[in-house]
């Protein structure tokens, strides 16, 4: 097994190429030699990672060398796809996957290059920043942790240790996304008067009675770095995952709806608005006026997370905006003096006037591009379509939503210094403590 660095050094390339390239451009063909190969291990084997595995498995370049997951049945099951799969492709020299209850065992493997973090969203923070320390190179869903002082501190990391760290707001990596944002940040629309997301829902102190702890389930390590509590099966479903996040409306597992999908949408406003590494100057929760968690930007923008249809007794319809279509999930309104532009996971993109979304992408790109920029990255040592500091702050933004519901009240954000304005409370709700040892 070599050093890190020596493999780092090997795997990277001299000269200048794009950042979506296949392995054949990198003079890699179907056949591989092993010390040309990234190596990963994947954390959490759920549902989002079960994905990524699957397509990650079709990549000549890469080699799984290890899974983990507090669930028995996942990691076992995932462990025996890796070598079902790798067993067909003769050409590999593969010695097989392993397969660990907890991803912090995986750490000490200096044959491994990266990881794929798809945990519960309370291990995401922690898990990032005890993998940069290791010198891993990171792939973590978003949002990228659900503390305001853990997304910091990942950031920190990641360039102090000189590692490769991508967050999954992969519409980072979709043509119509790319475009609607360029359309927005080139001033097509001039200046930008408000815009629309969904993602309703804050997380909350929520109390489920105590069931026995499942024995094919490592409930000390599922929890990781949160307090300690019984467990419930609402936490998490035994076995073959469900295409849903049950954790996430609870404090100290998740940052509810407006982290799940409400942050991609963020992550979206803050590409179009160019405000990449920055944030909002005010969060205004819900109350009997504006039915909208409201956030205020740079350039007096006003964000509305609307209820699915825009309502016109609390907010103007745009003119040539139908009432009756519902704006697009993960995506958003952009809404400036010269007509809307409208982007999301539906698929379409519309504009208003039509004309301004002319030249739009023919095809609509999917997710997986998004693992392949992280890995050419990881081979040029660049940073990635979402390096951590981009998806840090849109999910500072989720993380700021939460707690202007948790505390009811109108409060004002410093972005710069990332602290509230004269709130010594809501101050207090930006770091949270954590269970030993999982300390950061």
């Amino acid at each position: 097994m070599k050093p890190i660095l020596s493999r780092r050094a090997f795997l990277s390339v001299s000269v200048s190429v794009p950042l979506l390239i296949p392995g054949t451009v990198l003079g890699l063909g179907r056949s591989v030699s092993p010390s040309n190969r990234i190596t990963l291990g994947f954390c959490g084997v759920g549902c989002m990672n079960q994905g990524h595995l699957r397509h990650t498995l079709s990549f000549p370049d890469v080699q799984v060398l290890a899974v983990s997951d507090p669930d028995h049945w996942r990691r076992n099951t995932k462990r025996d796809l890796v070598n079902h799969e790798y067993a067909k492709q003769k050409e590999r020299d593969y010695k097989g996957c392993d397969a660990y209850s907890g991803f912090h065992e995986m750490l000490p493997r200096t044959d491994i290059d990266g990881f794929v973090i798809a945990t519960g969203e309370q291990w995401h923070g922690p898990a990032v920043i005890m993998a940069a320390k290791a010198g891993k190179d990171v792939y973590v869903e978003k949002p990228s942790a659900i503390t305001i002082h853990e997304a910091l501190a990942s950031i920190e990391a990641v360039r102090r240790h000189g590692t490769i760290c991508q967050v999954g707001y992969q519409q980072r990596s979709w043509e119509n996304f790319q475009f609607a944002c360029k359309l927005v940040r080139d001033g097509v629309l001039g200046n930008i008067d408000r815009i629309y997301i969904v993602g309703l829902g804050a997380s909350a102190e929520i109390d489920l009675p105590a069931e026995p702890t499942p024995p094919t389930l490592d409930w000390d390590v599922w929890l990781g770095p949160s307090p300690e509590r019984p467990f419930n099966h609402r936490l998490h479903y035994l076995g073959n995952p469900l295409n849903v996040v049950p954790w996430h409306f609870c404090r100290n597992l998740g940052l509810g709806n407006l982290g799940a999908s409400g942050s991609h949408a963020f992550d979206v406003v803050h590409w179009g608005l160019n405000l990449d590494e920055s944030g909002p100057q005010e969060i205004h929760p819900a109350d009997d006026k504006i039915p909208y968690l409201t956030f205020k930007y740079p350039n007096d923008v006003t964000l509305h997370v609307c209820r699915g249809r825009l309502e016109a007794k609390y907010t103007e319809i745009p003119k040539g905006f139908d009432p009756i279509t519902s704006v697009q999930a993960f995506g958003a309104v952009f809404v400036g003096e010269n007509g809307w532009i409208h982007v999301g996971r539906q698929g379409y993109l519309k504009s208003y006037p039509a004309a301004i979304a002319k030249d739009r992408p023919s095809r609509f790109e999917g997710h997986n591009s998004h693992v392949r920029n992280w890995l050419d990255c990881m081979r040029l040592r660049k940073r990635p379509m979402c390096d951590i500091a981009v998806g840090s702050h849109s999910t500072i933004a989720a993380v700021l939503g939460n707690i202007a519901c948790w505390l009811n009240r109108p409060l004002k954000w410093d972005s710069v210094k990332h602290e509230f304005l004269n709130d010594e409370e809501a101050n207090r709700l930006r770091a949270r403590s954590l269970r030993q040892p999982w300390v950061i």
